[in-house]
């Protein structure tokens, strides 16, 4: 049997190792968070359930392989983190921090999975596994938030 010190001591690591913030606190990625929940209110007319955003977290980390831009987990008790490559953040252009951390967040928030495919001038759906190409987004913004707050594709 474990005495009570050594469990805290087991745990410990997971408790601090870890470095998160409040996905409404990262300084990063605030303004994007709150683009994000903006965007969902012009497109829903209500504002996003503010408990949904308090049980998560999103931080940047140095551990990720380098093909892997952003990884969402979600748990049965409603909590989520996001955590995103640092090297790709700190060289990306804003619009394509902008892609990643939506898609991450529609993973997170909204419980939407990969889909959509390339059809020859845009990926159809936000979501795609792949990050979207400088400039896509931004042409067909409108259609892409709609779809990520809506689950509705429209290209």
């Amino acid at each position: 049997m474990f005495s009570k010190i050594g469990v805290v001591v087991l745990l410990m690591p997971f408790l601090t190792s870890c470095g998160v913030k409040n996905a409404a606190s990262n300084p990063k990625t605030l303004d994007i968070v709150k683009q994000y929940l903006l965007d969902y209110k012009n497109v829903t007319g209500k504002a996003f359930p503010e408990e949904a955003l308090n049980n998560g977290t999103i931080d940047l980390v140095d551990t990720l392989p380098a093909a892997i831009a952003g990884q969402c987990s979600t748990w049965s008790n409603g909590s989520w983190a996001i955590i995103l490559n640092n090297m790709y953040w700190e060289y990306a252009r804003e619009e394509q921090r902008i892609t990643l951390l939506y898609h991450e967040l529609g993973h997170c928030l909204q419980g939407m999975d990969h889909r959509g495919k390339y059809d020859g001038k845009n990926f159809t759906s936000l979501m795609h596994p792949y990050t979207l190409p400088i400039g896509m987004f931004t042409s067909a913004q409108k259609a892409y938030v709609n779809e990520l707050h809506t689950k509705i594709w429209s290209l």
